[in-house]
C-alpha cells in the first residue's frame, strides 16, 4: 500500500482518493518549490537503499511464502 511507502510530508504526499482539488494544490506547491522536490528526492533515494535492498526484497519474499504456506 502507498502507506507503507510514503511517508507524507517527508518524501511525498498522501492524497485521499478523489480529492482533486488537494492534488491539484500539492502539484502547484511542488512546481513552485524546487527545494522541496530536491527533499522528496532525496529522502526517496535514501529510503530505497535502505529498505529496498535485493536482499531485504528477497527476505520479504520469502517470508511471505512461508506465510502463505504455513496455512
Amino acid at each position: 500500500a502507498v502507506k507503507e511507502v510514503i511517508e507524507s510530508g517527508r518524501d511525498g504526499f498522501i492524497i485521499p482518493a478523489g480529492d482533486s482539488r488537494q492534488l491539484a494544490d500539492r502539484i502547484r506547491l511542488l512546481l513552485g518549490d524546487a527545494e522541496l522536490r530536491k527533499r522528496f528526492g532525496e529522502a526517496c533515494s535514501a529510503k530505497v537503499r535502505e529498505q529496498f535492498t535485493a536482499r531485504i526484497m528477497a527476505l520479504k519474499v520469502r517470508d511471505f511464502y512461508r506465510k502463505v504456506l504455513q496455512k
